[in-house]
């Protein structure tokens, strides 16, 4: 099907990066096989603190994600967030703080963000379980959420012809990995859809998405004889966003264009210089005198 025109909801210098939502409701890898496991975490990856690496088994080499890259960018909405959070539990918890040993009462408050976040990532990552049930034709995970309805109200909108899911794309000359969520012929065009479950969505879901897009080949590997090989991506001609909350669904294109794919090589490039060069642009810190 044909989506209708976009207007410009986020801009960079000369296009727009997020199309106009189109839904219904109140809100106004892995390739089609049956009877594969469902994935929460993403092959050859590890996590530590807030950074995640992926490795490529035949080689060895070491990629930063997607996701861990784009944390260079400074979000001060979320900062605020953060605080908001906070100070709101530590006036409705003010009794029972009151009443505990400073030191663990003052941890217990700063880490509100924190135990918040955790609880939509859960959320998130179970209805990412649940779609990739129906795009692997699995058994479906229990329970299933109310956002389920409005991803079949997706479907039935934009019928989407499902090609693979949670695939893990590596670029080794820009040196990055990530998986995304969907691939999928809307139409007659292939397209790649992040799937997201929070309460808004943020312009750098086109950069992940045009990181994507611009993968150099995807992993598959051969359970059988343990073997892992290079396929090739088919040609992303789009990308876009499935909102998806208990109360409805939209649906946005994403720019992933040359100057969107630009941008996040320059993050990348700020990511690498913070991760590896900033620790030896200053000489001996010396005393004051």
């Amino acid at each position: 099907m044909t989506a209708p025109s976009d207007e410009t909801a986020y801009t960079m210098p000369s296009r727009p990066i997020l199309g106009k939502a189109y839904g219904v409701g109140s809100m106004g890898p892995r390739s089609i096989r049956k009877g594969v496991s469902s994935l929460t975490t993403p092959l050859n990856s590890t996590k530590e603190g807030e950074s995640r690496t992926y490795v490529w088994p035949p080689t060895g080499e070491s990629f930063p994600s997607v996701t861990t890259i784009l944390s260079t960018l400074n979000k001060p909405a979320l900062v605020n967030w953060a605080a908001r959070q906070a100070a709101t539990y530590a006036v409705k918890e003010r009794q029972r703080l009151m009443f505990m040993d400073k030191a663990a009462a003052i941890e217990e408050i700063a880490t509100t963000h924190k135990r918040v976040t955790d609880l939509s990532s859960d959320v998130g990552t179970h209805v990412h379980e649940c779609i990739d049930s129906v795009i692997a034709q699995m058994d479906p995970p229990n329970p299933w959420p109310e956002h389920m309805r409005h991803f079949e109200a997706w479907r039935n909108v934009y019928k989407p012809e499902f090609i693979m899911s949670e695939a893990t794309v590596y670029n080794r000359s820009v040196c990055y990995a990530g998986t995304f969520d969907i691939l999928a012929r809307i139409g007659d065009v292939m397209t790649l859809i992040d799937v997201k479950t929070g309460k808004n969505i943020y312009p750098e879901v086109a950069l992940q998405l045009a990181a994507y897009a611009n993968g150099e080949f995807y992993g598959a590997h051969d359970k059988v004889h343990d073997t892992w090989c290079e396929m090739k991506l088919p040609k992303i001609e789009a990308a876009g966003v499935l909102h998806l909350r208990m109360t409805g669904w939209r649906y946005m294109s994403a720019d992933i264009g040359p100057e969107v794919f630009q941008a996040f090589r320059h993050i990348n490039e700020a990511w690498r210089w913070s991760a590896y060069g900033s620790h030896n642009v200053l000489g001996a810190k010396g005393l004051l005198q």
